[in-house]
Order: C-alpha cells, then sequence, then structure tokens
C-alpha cells in the first residue's frame, strides 16, 4: 500500500517535473527569439537613419568629377563610399532594384516612366533612389523609372 502511494507520487511529480521542464524550455526559446528580434529591430532602425548619409554620399561622388579634374577626389569617395556600404552589407542590409528587373508595386515606386520597346515594358529602366531591406523586412521602397508604352 505504502509502495504503490510511493510510486503514485513518485509518477505524479515527474510528470509535474517533465511539464515544468518543457514549459521552461519553450521560454527560454521564446525569451531568445524575442531578444534576437528586438536587435534586428535596433540594428535596422540604424540603417535606415544611416542610409540618406549613402544618398548624400552617392551624389556628392556623381557631382565630384566635375571639380576634380585628377579624379583622386572622386576616387576617394568610391573608395569611401564601397568600404561603407561593405560594413552595412556585412550587417544584413539589402539593395533592392537594379535596371531590367520586373517593376514590383511591393518593392518599387514609379516616379516616372521611360520609352521602351515591347520587351522592356514594365521593367525598370532607371533607379533615382534604391531601396533597401534588411534581413527581408522592407526598410524603404526604391524609386525608379520604368519602360512604358
Amino acid at each position: 500500500m505504502v509502495n504503490d502511494i510511493n510510486n503514485a507520487l513518485a509518477t505524479e511529480f515527474m510528470h509535474r517535473y517533465q511539464t515544468l521542464l518543457k514549459d521552461y524550455q519553450n521560454l527560454q526559446t521564446r525569451t531568445d527569439r524575442k531578444i534576437a528580434d528586438a536587435a534586428d529591430s535596433g540594428r535596422a532602425d540604424l540603417l535606415l537613419a544611416i542610409l540618406p548619409a549613402v544618398d548624400s554620399l552617392k551624389n556628392a561622388l556623381a557631382h565630384a568629377g566635375s571639380n576634380d579634374p585628377a579624379g583622386q577626389f572622386a576616387a576617394g569617395f568610391e573608395l569611401w563610399a564601397r568600404q561603407f556600404l561593405e560594413i552595412l552589407e556585412k550587417q544584413g542590409l539589402q539593395t533592392i532594384a537594379s535596371p531590367g528587373e520586373l517593376f514590383n508595386p511591393n518593392l518599387h515606386e514609379s516616379v516616372g516612366g521611360v520609352p521602351g520597346n515591347e520587351s522592356q515594358i514594365g521593367k525598370i529602366a532607371e533607379v533615382c533612389l534604391p531601396g533597401y531591406a534588411f534581413r527581408e523586412k522592407l526598410l524603404r521602397v526604391a524609386r525608379v523609372r520604368i519602360f512604358v508604352e
């Protein structure tokens, strides 16, 4: 009789222990996921804040050639821009849109049209302002001109 009670209590305690252990493991998994999501969110906010500086750098690089006959200023700007973008890409930043790509209204914003032939219609002709994504999350849509009839 006492052994039956002890066995029943041991079985009940083992069941409770296993249930609590699974609950704890689930809590730990959820917490780890929330911490990772919060870190990604903070990184995405930082990348989004940096993007206007990247745009300004690209504009400065595009206009530097006229004031720099030897090309040294432009070459330095280009090296700096490439290194800066490599750092951002290592953090998970992805560029959206390239010429010839099919227009996607979820990723691109059309700011104008360019006359094109039948095979080009609906494709991107020019990227006016690149769009960016961070780990499959859209940060900024790309502003593009597309080929039209």
